[in-house]
């Protein structure tokens, strides 16, 4: 290990907790080699073509939906795929809103970046936002939220790997180009940690009004719809899109499912189909938590679905002290992010909003806060713009 990360890692002890500096691995090493990544990308930008969808072969598609109040979000999350993609690889990026709202910022950032083409589509579908359903989550209850099952109707194109706008792309994501999805119409992560029948209300009640779904559905694991790999013809030949947009409307007033607007629906419509798994560091979620249960910690370390190399033993103590005997654990702490690709802030506490705790792995023996992820490519999409003020905290953090 990298000996001044190490000698920033040495425990300390103050009334009684465990201190640590997580982030100064990460900028002692990592961000100094990201940063010139950047750098050499602006540098050789003047330098490169910039090449039209039809010029490349190698384009990858992707759909973002920021809502009014996510523009800056989601020009984190573009600026993040640039840094992400091979140097013969572009992303064409499909950015889908209900009303105008963010142009003006992502062509700006569109025009910097040589390896990225933005275009916009607007969702005009007449899509009834009411009842119950959305009582219980107004802020879902949005076209954008909706818009990755709109997007393979939309666009012309064979696969789109869609994104929330509240992740951030850490690794290449060349290899969902010829990611094998069949006949199935999606891809994505499994979350055993939840299975399908936690979401709903009564497993026969869901029976009693789809007599398709079969039994075996409800002891599935749950695929999170943030992060998937559409195949747009399958899609389309399986009318995917009405049928979730059915089960949606027949669930406004009296909804099968405790919680969720956009993601019960499309479980169900998974039911009928078959889906294709990606591999976990797609989508390595929660990094917008508070906590964490210890079972879930504990089936996410035996599993260790990433392969990914960990000093456990330090990781737990550098988070949580030495004696973990509590079943939930607090703050919240992902111990294979960086062997992530994909890394997703699932939770209330999002990275541009909140000063989350949450702390993520960096390295074997590295650890930083989670938000220091996003800030990084926040701090590069200002650059990028030429912004005077970038945000304080981001010099500043409250672990140094």
């Amino acid at each position: 290990m990298h000996q001044g990360c190490e000698r920033r890692m040495v425990e300390t002890r103050a009334n009684g907790e465990v201190e640590w500096n997580p982030g100064l691995c990460a900028v002692g090493r990592g961000w100094r080699k990201m940063f010139l990544v950047a750098w050499i990308q602006m540098l050789s930008a003047s330098a490169l073509q910039r090449a039209t969808t039809d010029e490349v072969e190698n384009v990858l598609h992707i759909a973002l939906a920021p809502g009014p109040s996510h523009c800056q979000p989601s020009a984190v999350t573009i600026a993040s795929i640039s840094l992400s993609l091979p140097w013969n690889h572009r992303a064409h990026v499909h950015v889908f809103q209900g009303r105008d709202k963010c142009s003006q910022l992502l062509n700006r950032l569109d025009e910097k970046l040589r390896n990225i083409q933005v275009s916009f589509h607007y969702i005009t579908k007449n899509i009834t936002l009411k009842g119950p359903v959305c009582e219980r989550r107004k802020e879902l209850c949005t076209k954008e939220n909706f818009a990755s099952f709109l997007a393979p109707q939309m666009l012309d194109v064979d696969r789109i790997l869609y994104l929330d706008v509240d992740t951030v792309v850490v690794g290449d994501l060349s290899k969902l180009l010829n990611f094998d999805l069949g006949q199935a119409p999606v891809a994505g992560v499994e979350d055993c940690s939840q299975k399908m029948v936690r979401y709903f209300r009564d497993k026969q009640e869901v029976i009693g009004r789809y007599p398709s779904v079969p039994e075996t559905f409800f002891d599935a694991c749950v695929i999170n719809r943030g992060v998937v790999l559409i195949n747009a013809r399958a899609w389309k030949e399986f009318r995917m899109t009405e049928k979730i947009f059915q089960i949606f409307a027949e669930n406004l007033e009296d909804p099968l499912w405790f919680s969720g607007v956009s993601q019960p629906p499309f479980l169900l419509a998974l039911a009928f189909h078959p889906f294709k798994r990606l591999p976990y560091e797609y989508n390595v979620r929660g990094l917008g938590r508070k906590d964490i249960g210890l079972n879930e910690f504990t089936v996410m370390i035996r599993e260790n679905k990433v392969q990914c190399e960990i000093d456990k033993d330090l990781f737990v103590r550098r988070v949580w002290g030495h004696a973990v005997d509590v079943t939930v654990l607090s703050p919240f702490a992902h111990p294979y992010t960086h062997c992530g690709k994909i890394l997703h802030f699932t939770g209330a506490r999002k990275p541009w909003k909140d000063r989350s705790d949450a702390i993520c792995s960096c390295g074997y023996q590295c650890l930083q806060p989670c938000r220091d992820f996003y800030l990084f490519f926040e701090k590069y999409v200002a650059v990028l713009l030429g912004e005077q003020e970038i945000r304080k905290d981001y010099i500043q953090s409250k672990y140094t």
